[in-house]
């Protein structure tokens, strides 16, 4: 709980921070690109213009993206189909994943419902499809699986979270796993195991802070240098027979999306 509220703090810090540096931001890039645009420039001078405005879209980009990790709009709340989004992320995230990313899923033998943001859930879903895709070093494998189990102390992973009846989605690769420590600070936002300075530590941060809000929580198993699963928890919802109905529809156009 201490590290969920601890988090949660950090989150919120990096967001506010990131807000007032991004007009700063913004006001340089328009004076780079004035610059860059004027021909008054010596030549060297406006190849220098060019590079520090590449560098500040890049800044640009990475202080938007630490707004979004904390954002909290409100959410649009619906009963889902878990499956059903999770067909709809392996969909979107086929484009650029379908020539060397095998999914494999095993889905609960019951359809799961969950109260959710679909767009926010299929958004956690596509970060942790990318972690595990990076994490793997041959061709990436990645299974996925639903399951469901009552949970009496909930609280222990999430504070506003009671006892019922939980959603389990666990997405599993088979790369460089992780140790102990590196599953600890995880969750830390700006922390990353990658040195390529395309990696900023936000993902897992912002499906904390999208599974949090939803009620759940996210849980982390690694064998190092074998395999990773992360899985997360929704309480589940029941669902009636006519709006399931619909639900399926849904799930099947996803299907033939895919094939």
């Amino acid at each position: 709980i201490a590290n969920t509220e601890k988090h949660a703090a950090y989150r919120r810090i990096l967001t506010r921070v990131a807000r007032e540096l991004s007009s700063d931001v913004f006001v340089v890039i328009k004076q780079l690109e004035k610059l860059c645009t004027s021909n008054k420039l010596p030549k060297r001078l406006e190849e220098a213009a060019r590079t520090a405005f590449i560098h500040q879209e890049y800044i640009a980009y990475f202080l938007e993206s630490l707004e979004r990790m904390g954002e909290e709009e409100l959410l649009a709340l619906q009963t889902v189909s878990i499956e059903n989004v999770i067909l709809e992320a392996m969909a979107a995230s086929s484009a650029p994943m379908q020539k060397d990313t095998f999914f494999a899923t095993t889905f609960c033998n019951k359809s799961l419902f969950v109260m959710a943001d679909r767009k926010a859930i299929k958004k956690a879903l596509l970060h942790l499809f990318s972690n595990a895709k990076q994490a793997c070093t041959s061709t990436p494998i990645i299974n996925l699986g639903t399951s469901l189990s009552y949970v009496d102390s909930p609280e222990r992973f999430n504070p506003k979270a009671e006892a019922g009846w939980y959603v389990e989605v666990k997405i599993t690769d088979y790369g460089t796993g992780m140790d102990q420590e590196l599953i600890e600070q995880a969750f830390e936002p700006l922390y990353t195991s990658s040195d390529d300075g395309f990696h900023w530590g936000l993902g897992l941060p912002t499906v904390d802070n999208i599974i949090q809000r939803h009620g759940g929580w996210i849980k982390i198993e690694s064998t190092k240098e074998m395999e990773t699963s992360v899985s997360i928890f929704l309480p589940e919802v029941k669902k009636d027979a006519v709006s399931a109905v619909n639900e399926v529809e849904q799930e099947n156009e996803a299907q033939r999306q895919i094939a």
